[in-house]
């Protein structure tokens, strides 16, 4: 009986971990979208959050120091409700037609940059032990 407890609790884990990580990434949200006026926050937070994203990803690969439920809780979790599409599509919308274009187009090379900026980043502390 003990043992069918701990299974259901360890299916149940992911879950738990993304609810805890989503409401401390929309928390976070929150914060910047107050300090930073529009569309700027949501270029900032979905900058940071592809560099973030990148890290984390290769720091698996690379460092292997973060256990899969803090992958879970940070990527899932804390960035998957930080970052945020919708807002980015919003905040175009409401732009004149050249802002529009630079804001998607920087969005777009800063989100890759980034995400390449993170790998890179979890490539030289992997190189540096």
């Amino acid at each position: 009986m003990k043992n069918s407890a701990y299974y259901k609790l360890v299916a149940v884990e992911p879950y738990i971990l993304v609810a805890l990580g989503g409401g401390a990434g929309a928390t976070l949200r929150y914060i910047f979208s107050n300090a930073i006026p529009q569309p700027y926050s949501t270029l900032a937070v979905n900058i940071l959050g592809c560099f973030l994203l990148g890290f984390l990803m290769y720091e698996e690969i690379y460092i292997g120091a973060l256990s899969a439920q803090s992958r879970v809780l940070i990527a899932a979790g804390i960035l998957g409700s930080f970052t945020t599409f919708s807002t980015f599509i919003y905040d175009a919308f409401n732009l004149p037609s050249l802002q529009i274009f630079i804001y998607i187009t920087s969005s777009f090379i800063l989100g890759l940059a980034s995400v390449y900026s993170g790998r890179a980043f979890a490539l030289y502390l992997a190189r540096r032990d």
